[in-house]
């Protein structure tokens, strides 16, 4: 196993379940304290001025959405990589975007007709 005192960080838990049991434990001590600190300065989530983290129920399964947010820091490489694997324009996304531009048009026309007298409360 990796080293212990490191059971709540997720990416570690990720690590246990990818490698294969033989792998790690071939490790040797170095080349834990090396992995633990790779995966130690790989957290992107503290270094966001802007960071949304919100668990939402729809039906019966809870969805994530994360917004993150700050300075530039990826070159343009991976920048162009990231577009490729990523892509902004895709289906979820549109439905997605749809979705919320039609929730918050509904929610305003509701409180247009509550407030202009056309339903009374």
């Amino acid at each position: 196993m990796l080293e212990t005192g490191h059971e709540t960080n997720p990416q570690h838990h990720l690590i246990h379940r990818r490698l294969d049991g033989d792998i790690v434990a071939s490790l040797d001590d170095w080349q834990r304290h090396a992995i633990n600190d790779a995966l130690e300065t790989a957290k992107w989530s503290n270094e966001h001025p802007l960071n949304l983290r919100l668990s939402v129920p729809f039906f019966t399964k809870r969805f994530y959405l994360t917004i993150v947010g700050g300075p530039e820091q990826r070159t343009h490489a991976r920048l162009k990589e990231e577009r490729h694997t990523h892509p902004v324009r895709s289906v979820i996304n549109l439905l997605f975007a749809v979705g919320v531009v039609g929730g918050a048009a509904i929610l305003m026309l509701l409180i247009l007709a509550l407030y202009s007298s056309i339903l009374e409360f």
